[in-house]
């Protein structure tokens, strides 16, 4: 009995290891911590010129170039969310139904043809 518990859970671990990466989505969460990222730059930027440790044409040179990125990290999270393929979607429900299917049938169809299952239990 042990055995088959120890055996339900590996394969529980099996499907989770293939389902867990199909139903994170990374390209938007990327884009939303550069945005928050370019923002703190631009903080930190006004701090530095109010306190005098960087020059005006500098600061400015800064500003500009740390605004570039924000605008292309801020467009570029637009375009993610907007555009969601569904032959995307419909690929990662299909692969993950196919684990939740395959994985336990292919364990068990290894283990009746490799394995023991009419052998008696040890007392």
């Amino acid at each position: 009995m042990t055995l088959w518990l120890i055996l339900a859970l590996m394969t529980g671990a099996a499907i989770f290891a293939v389902i867990w990466p199909l139903a994170k989505n990374g390209k938007g969460d990327r884009s939303g911590s550069d945005i928050a990222v370019y923002r703190d730059q631009l903080e930190e930027l006004d701090r530095d010129l109010a306190t005098g440790l960087i020059g005006k044409t500098e600061g400015e040179a800064a500003r500009n170039e740390i605004s570039r990125r924000l605008l292309a990290a801020a467009q570029s999270a637009k375009a993610a969310s907007a555009t969601i393929a569904p032959t995307a979607v419909w690929h990662r429900r299909a692969i993950a139904l196919a684990a939740l299917l395959l994985l336990p049938a292919g364990a068990g169809s290894l283990y009746l043809r490799l394995g023991s299952p009419d052998l008696a239990s040890e007392p």
